[in-house]
C-alpha cells in the first residue's frame, strides 16, 4: 500500500508555514510517528508530494531507515521559502529516501498543451537528476489529473513508474500505482486498514465520481490555452 502525505506540523493548528496546502492535508508529527510505528516492517510506502520544508524538519527523522519513502518534488519550488532545498534533497537521497518527479510548477498536466506538457515532465526530471546525481524514473500526477496524452508523454520522456491519487492498493487498470491520501482527520484504525490493503468503498466512490468532472474541466482549460 502507498500512503500519500503532504506537509507535517508540530502545532495544534494544522496550517503549515506555507498556505499552499489546505489544512486537511497537513498531518501532526505525532500522527505521523504513530503511522510509522504501525507500518514499520510492513509492505507500505510513505510518499510525500510537492516538497514542503516540514518533510525534512519533521518527517525525515521519523521515516529514515524505518519505512520506504518517496518524495515527489515540484522542481520550481526547490530552494524557495517554505520548500525543500537542493542540499536537503541530496541529504535525504543519500540516506535512502527516493526522489521522484511531480512536475515543475505544480500544474494540472492534463490541461496543458503538448509543448508545455513535455517541458513540465522532461525539465522536472532532468532538474531533479542534476540535483541528486542519480536517475529519476518515477513521478506522481499533480492532483491525480491525467489522460492518455499525459501518460504517453510521461513514458516518452523516461518515467517508468507513475503514481496516481486513486485510492487503491496495487496497480490500477491504467498501469498506475494507487495511493491513499492521509489527512489531518485520518485515524490509526484507518492506517491499520490501509496497511492491510483495505480501502473503504466510500472513499473510492467519492474519487470515481469526481474524476469525470476533473477530466472535463482539464480538457476545457487545455482547449482554451491551445486557442
Amino acid at each position: 500500500m502507498n500512503l500519500m502525505y503532504h506537509s507535517i506540523t508540530i502545532n495544534a493548528d494544522p496550517r503549515p508555514a506555507s498556505q499552499f496546502h489546505r489544512n486537511k492535508y497537513t498531518v501532526h508529527v505525532d500522527q505521523l510517528a504513530d503511522h510509522v510505528r504501525r507500518c514499520e516492517g510492513q509492505d507500505v510506502v510513505f510518499t510525500f508530494d510537492d516538497g514542503h520544508v516540514s518533510i525534512h524538519e519533521h518527517a525525515y527523522p521519523l521515516v529514515v531507515n524505518r519505512v520506504k519513502t518517496i518524495l515527489f518534488i515540484s522542481l520550481d519550488f526547490v530552494g524557495t521559502a517554505n520548500w525543500l532545498s537542493a542540499a536537503q534533497l541530496r541529504e535525504m537521497h543519500g540516506r535512502g529516501v527516493a526522489i521522484a518527479g511531480h512536475g515543475c510548477g505544480h500544474l494540472n498536466l492534463a490541461s496543458l498543451p503538448a509543448a508545455q506538457l513535455k517541458h513540465e515532465l522532461e525539465h522536472s526530471r532532468r532538474g531533479l537528476e542534476d540535483i541528486i546525481g542519480s536517475e529519476v524514473t518515477a513521478m506522481s500526477l499533480v492532483g491525480g489529473h491525467y489522460n492518455r496524452r499525459v501518460l504517453e508523454a510521461a513514458r516518452d520522456v523516461g518515467y517508468e513508474t507513475i503514481y496516481s491519487s486513486e485510492p487503491v492498493a496495487g496497480v490500477t487498470r491504467h498501469g498506475l500505482h494507487g495511493r491513499v491520501c492521509v489527512y489531518w482527520t485520518t485515524t490509526g484504525d484507518e492506517i491499520d486498514a490501509y496497511r492491510q490493503g483495505r480501502v473503504s468503498r466510500q472513499m473510492q466512490l467519492a474519487y470515481y465520481l469526481k474524476r469525470p468532472l476533473k477530466c472535463l474541466l482539464a480538457e476545457r482549460v487545455r482547449r482554451k490555452h491551445s486557442g
